[in-house]
């Protein structure tokens, strides 16, 4: 049941980030827009660290997210560059693709 909610509440949030990221992008900075959501990111991934008590991430799972968080701004910026360049909905259609690689690489390491 956990994991329904939290691919449900991922969905949502994505859904609005596909929505609000492009336009925010078309009235203000890209550069700033990006900033924010990964300060939002960064904040809410600290409530939740403090909220459920977990312990302290490891150097190397810090630094793995940090990998991970940029590459997200890189991907976040080709997708607000498209939006602004193109209609949203072909944008967010074509960007979805990308979820297809961890998902193939969860089946062939034999995840169900």
């Amino acid at each position: 049941m956990l994991a329904i909610v939290l691919a449900l509440g991922t969905s949502v949030a994505y859904g609005v980030a596909n929505f609000f990221g492009p336009l925010l992008g078309r009235s203000h900075p890209q550069a700033a827009v990006l900033l924010a959501g990964q300060l939002a990111a960064l904040v809410g991934a600290v409530a939740i660290v403090v909220v459920v008590a977990d312990p302290v991430p490891s150097a190397d799972g810090i630094a793995l997210g940090l990998l991970a968080g940029a590459g997200n701004i890189a991907g976040l910026a080709t997708f607000y560059r498209a939006a602004a360049l193109g209609p949203v909905s072909i944008a967010a259609a074509i960007s979805a693709t990308g979820t297809t690689l961890p998902v193939i690489y969860g089946l062939a390491s034999g995840e169900r």
